[in-house]
């Protein structure tokens, strides 16, 4: 069921998008896969296979996303729109741990190997992304 969701998510993406948007996403989700790969196996030890990694992407980026709408309601509930200091790096610890969790739950290793993989699965998406945009 989640390879049929997964599958319909990109055809209503690339019926919406442009295909240059399209390929990128496509194409910088295979990557990330091959990263978070590669990562869990060096960091944890652990063999995974690219639906277990595919799962850990997008349960972290749930997660994260749950994160970022309960800041959001906190902020409109209570009026503080300013997290800087101690709190916005709170708030960035809290995000990234977030993150991370997705790929602990997912790929079954620890929280620890789980920075570790989330840390360098979002640099490298970041990397790509820049690379990919400045090519094209």
């Amino acid at each position: 069921m989640p390879i049929v969701l997964g599958i319909g998510f990109l055809l209503f993406v690339a019926f919406l998008a442009p295909l240059k948007v399209t390929v990128a996403a496509s194409s910088l989700f295979i990557l990330c896969l091959v990263v978070v790969k590669a990562s869990t196996s060096i960091i944890a030890g652990v063999d995974v296979t690219f639906r277990d990694c595919a799962k850990g992407v997008g349960l972290s980026l749930f997660f994260l996303a749950i994160a970022i709408f309960t800041l959001v309601s906190f902020s409109k509930g209570s009026g503080i729109s300013t997290f800087t200091g101690a709190t916005g790096l709170a708030l960035l610890a809290a995000f990234f741990a977030a993150y991370a969790a997705g790929f602990a739950i997912a790929l079954q290793v620890n929280f620890l190997a789980s920075l570790g993989v989330a840390a360098i699965a979002a640099a490298a998406s970041v990397g790509l992304t820049k690379l990919f945009f400045t090519l094209t």
